[in-house]
């Protein structure tokens, strides 16, 4: 479908094909052994040849001997990756493909069509939790992010962001977002946008680019409690933008919106200017 890509359990968004595009990868693959981190549902966004969010990368290979490598260990860990976790604990790989497309609709005044590019799978985290992650690339923009957390099991739930290590983030957790700062205009923001309860934390976090070296990076945690059965959701955007301040985004619900029985209806509020998203069966 135009604009995205899938390969091997790895899928990517993208709006073209130069040094100006907005290019996320995404990783929603099948169980995989050694080299294969518990990590389904990270994803790494380039925008204008900047990459926002890179991978933390390796550290160290194996352990020495029978000795365990606690670098080795956090590195391979989930909480290390941008998906969600349960009580920070390894999830399992496994994810199932839902939905893959494209649709086209009309803008209010205006002559081209807008598009939403949607990849949605699920993935059996937990022994008795399963995860569904739901990304929708709006006209080619932004993207917008919904995590599902179904299942019997109780617990601290988290969505893990990091930056690259060479900002200098605003993170603001009264508002549940965070933005960064680059000189040249090239910025992104990363928001949640639930009307529940959400508590943002800071997290500390590493990257490796050479072996056995590794540099502190920004890193943060949207958590809240999941005390029974009901299925918990997140919803979180994900902006970039050009400029030093970032875009105020505001979200509604519309009539027939549901995110238990996956039909989504939203009218999101971006610097004053609004858009309706609607789409059904996530």
């Amino acid at each position: 479908m135009s604009g995205a890509l899938k390969n091997a359990g790895f899928y990517a968004f993208r709006n073209g094909w130069n040094e100006q595009s907005t290019v996320m990868q995404i990783k929603a693959g099948p169980p995989a052994e050694f080299h294969s981190h518990p990590d389904n549902g990270n994803f790494v966004l380039w925008v204008k040849g900047r990459d926002f969010t890179p991978d933390a990368g390796s550290f160290v290979y194996a352990n020495v001997g029978n000795n365990e490598n606690a670098k080795r260990d956090w590195y391979r860990s989930t909480k290390a990756h941008q998906t969600l976790t349960l009580n920070d604990q390894n999830i399992t790989n496994d994810a199932k493909l839902r939905k893959w497309e494209t649709t086209r609709f009309p803008l209010t005044g205006k002559k081209q069509a807008g598009t939403l590019e949607i990849l949605s799978y699920t993935n059996p985290s937990y022994k008795e939790l399963d995860h569904q992650r739901s990304f929708l690339f709006v006209d080619q923009s932004f993207f917008i992010i919904i995590d599902k957390a179904s299942g019997e099991a109780t617990g601290k739930l988290g969505i893990h962001f990091n930056f690259k290590e060479d900002v200098n983030p605003v993170l603001d957790k009264q508002n549940n977002l965070a933005y960064t700062t680059y000189d040249d205009g090239n910025n992104l923001l990363i928001r949640n946008l639930n009307s529940d309860p959400v508590k943002m934390r800071e997290e500390a976090s590493f990257v490796s680019y050479e072996y056995q070296k590794e540099t502190p990076r920004p890193a943060f945690v949207f958590e809240k409690m999941k005390t029974d059965t009901s299925a918990q959701t997140f919803v979180t955007v994900v902006y970039p933008y050009n400029g030093s301040k970032p875009p105020e985004i505001l979200i509604k619900e519309n009539a027939g919106h549901s995110y238990a029985q996956g039909h989504i209806n939203l009218t999101l509020t971006i610097n004053g200017k609004s858009r309706t998203i609607s789409t059904n069966q996530l």
